[in-house]
């Protein structure tokens, strides 16, 4: 079958672009974010869906956080944080770029 590829206008952020169109079947890593979504779903493809399962587990583990959150800290301009930070992972730790590590 002959297939006419097709030149469309098309606004990207700031400009109109011309773009080309082969109407072939979408390649899933040339799609944008909602564009891979939508073809995923149609495929039935559900790898980057959440399952119900999963959402509830996050409410479970989100919910007392928003109920009382903790309090601010404080931490000087252009540094990493308070050395409390460190308490959030335990007994893991941070890699940060200054650790040279």
């Amino acid at each position: 079958m002959f297939r006419c590829p097709r030149r469309l206008p098309r606004r990207l952020p700031g400009h109109l672009a011309v773009v080309s169109d082969d109407l072939g079947p979408p390649v899933a890593n040339q799609l944008e974010a909602y564009e891979r979504l939508i073809h995923d779903a149609l495929l039935g493809d559900r790898t980057l869906f959440t399952r119900a399962d999963g959402i509830e587990r996050l409410w479970e583990v989100a919910r007392p956080l928003l109920e009382r959150p903790p309090a601010v800290e404080h931490y000087a301009p252009g540094s990493w944080g308070r050395d409390s930070m460190n308490q959030l992972i335990a007994p893991r730790r941070w890699h940060l770029p200054e650790d040279g590590r």
